[in-house]
């Protein structure tokens, strides 16, 4: 008798599982795999996971490290072109 199976799926055919029952699932994830791809649903989740992590923050440690960041490099740049049409 030959298998023309991959090892992962007779061992798993081989527990319990139908080799029918697998292959439905393999067809049932092939959509969530093209949508993902398709949607730039990764983009989306990065974003959300680092607006996340920055909500979470303690408001003044946030604040604090804002001003420590942008305040000198503020006070260093020139100002941006649009400032002299609010002049």
């Amino acid at each position: 008798m030959t298998v023309i199976a991959p090892p992962m799926r007779v061992a798993i055919c081989a527990k319990g599982i139908s080799c029918s029952r697998l292959a439905a699932v393999g067809a049932m994830l092939k959509p969530i795999g093209e949508y993902t791809k398709a949607s730039n649903f990764l983009y989306l989740f990065i974003a959300v996971i680092i607006l996340g992590s920055i909500f979470g923050m303690d408001r003044q440690v946030l604040v604090k490290s804002f001003l420590k960041i942008f305040v000198p490099h503020a006070a260093v740049r020139s100002p941006p072109p649009w400032a002299r049409l609010l002049a």
